[in-house]
């Protein structure tokens, strides 16, 4: 999970914040957000069609021994 994290908060971020600019003085703002939400849903859709993802589950704490 964290790779995925990684990788957008170094990679794609930056580059979509580079482009927010001009893509909004060319399209117009609303466009533009309009554009950005549909990518966060298509990204997190994309993301929940991994069986390995959705199959993620939290282990139960083991004891700790005293000592």
């Amino acid at each position: 999970m964290y790779s995925y994290d990684a990788l957008g908060s170094f990679v794609a971020l930056p580059l979509g914040e580079m482009a927010a600019g001009p893509v909004a003085q060319r399209i117009g703002v609303p466009r533009t957000l309009l554009g950005a939400a549909a990518l966060v849903v298509l990204a997190t859709g994309a993301a929940l069609l991994s069986r390995n993802l959705r199959r993620l589950t939290v282990a139960s704490p083991s004891p700790v021994s005293g000592g």
